[in-house]
């Protein structure tokens, strides 16, 4: 809201509060990973290494992240 951006549904109605949850999900799994005694510290890196670089690649390429494709999301201007 402090950018003037909006999350919107794909057809432009407002964004229901389980499409936001799981626009975010991809962001939310490589920290999720913490939770696994000792093997969670190895994997949550790596995880979260990968699904970052890949939101950064399909937002640079396509215009939209991961999450937004599995939300059928986009992020608007208000």
């Amino acid at each position: 809201m402090l950018l003037g951006l909006k999350v919107v549904n794909k057809d432009g109605s407002p964004a229901s509060i389980g499409a936001r949850i799981l626009r975010n999900l991809p962001i939310a799994i490589g920290p999720g990973l913490l939770i696994i005694p000792l093997l969670g510290y190895v994997l949550a890196p790596i995880v979260a290494l990968l699904l970052i670089c890949t939101e950064i690649v399909m937002l640079l390429t396509q215009g939209n992240r991961l999450g937004d494709r599995l939300a059928g999301t986009t992020v608007t201007r208000l």
